[in-house]
């Protein structure tokens, strides 16, 4: 099918919400988002988010159970643990954590700095 794609990128240039038009300009000339993302991307006006390297399915060793328990206990945020752990996102480390029993710091922010002071 053939999309016109001055007509996208106008539409798209005159959307309020850039995050919620991708999909209504789908709808609307009938293709799909990763269509649309394209046309965007080829005129300069849309930037895929960058995909971060991921471990799904990766068993936890042992080494990395005792190293997230000894940063954990030492009062790290999850994302302080996550940067101990490359592959690693924070979802996996609160998931890891749950597991294991250990109970969740804050995320960081005010709770942080009220731990601190």
């Amino acid at each position: 099918m053939n999309v016109p794609e001055l007509e996208v990128v106008r539409d798209y240039r005159l959307a309020k919400s850039k995050k919620k038009i991708i999909p209504i300009l789908g709808q609307t000339y009938g293709c799909g988002r990763k269509k649309i993302e394209a046309i965007l991307e080829r005129h300069g006006m849309y930037t895929p988010k960058p995909k971060i390297p991921r471990t799904p399915g990766k068993p936890w060793s042992p080494e990395e159970d005792r190293l997230l328990l000894q940063l954990a206990q030492e009062g790290l945020t999850r994302e302080e643990l996550a940067s101990h752990f490359p592959g690693r996102t924070v979802g996996a480390i609160s998931t890891r954590m749950t597991k294991m029993g250990i109970k969740k710091r804050p995320t960081g922010g005010q709770d942080r700095e009220r731990r601190k002071g």
